[in-house]
């Protein structure tokens, strides 16, 4: 497609899976393992308000927020995943935001190329649930979308191939992080504990 590809903020959070049928809704993390009871109060009601009452399956970003709504530091993430009691569960805000569907209204559209899942993701969910992405066709575009990312809070952005087809369990080929580089540091290692 001429260069052309998809470019997403990168949220610094944990990857979910999230499930709507008869049962209700149902979060998952990328193990497969069920964690709707660590955002059974706050996310759950956030996700059926933006969200059609039909069956669906999408994949997102869960990841933590301040009191103003902008992203927070992973850590603030720790209480969620291995808190016990409802007060340590919620400690800190969280949010969602939806990159991808592999179902909707009981159809599958996981095999459909990545153009296709992204207009059904944006035409059934609210834009306050879906990740920010636009396209870009070139290497200036993508910089000038990164900065915005990083201006705005986040880890940086994610480059993606508009052919890609989901990869279940995995970090699907076609897709590229771009975040800023780390420090290389000279130094003298002078002891350590074991």
């Amino acid at each position: 497609k001429n260069g052309l590809r998809y470019c997403d903020y990168k949220y610094d959070g944990i990857r979910a899976q999230v499930h709507q049928n008869e049962d209700g809704i149902k979060i998952f993390n990328r193990k497969g393992d069920d964690i709707t009871n660590k955002f059974a109060n706050d996310l759950i009601p956030i996700i059926k308000e933006n969200a059609d009452p039909v069956d669906w399956i999408v994949d997102g970003e869960i990841y933590p927020i301040d009191t103003d709504g902008n992203p927070a530091e992973f850590k603030n993430m720790m209480s969620r995943i291995h808190g016990k009691t409802d007060e340590v569960i919620y400690r800190n805000d969280v949010t969602i935001r939806l990159f991808d569907c592999l179902m909707y209204g009981g159809q599958p559209v996981f095999e459909d190329d990545l153009d296709t899942r992204l207009q059904t993701l944006q035409m059934q969910f609210d834009e306050s649930i879906v990740a920010k992405t636009t396209q870009i066709n070139n290497k200036e575009e993508m910089i000038k979308f990164y900065n915005e990312a990083i201006k705005a809070g986040f880890e940086g952005v994610i480059n993606k191939d508009p052919n890609l087809y989901y990869e279940f369990g995995r970090r699907s080929k076609g897709r590229e992080d771009f975040k800023p580089p780390l420090v290389d540091v000279d130094c003298i290692l002078r002891g350590a504990n074991i």
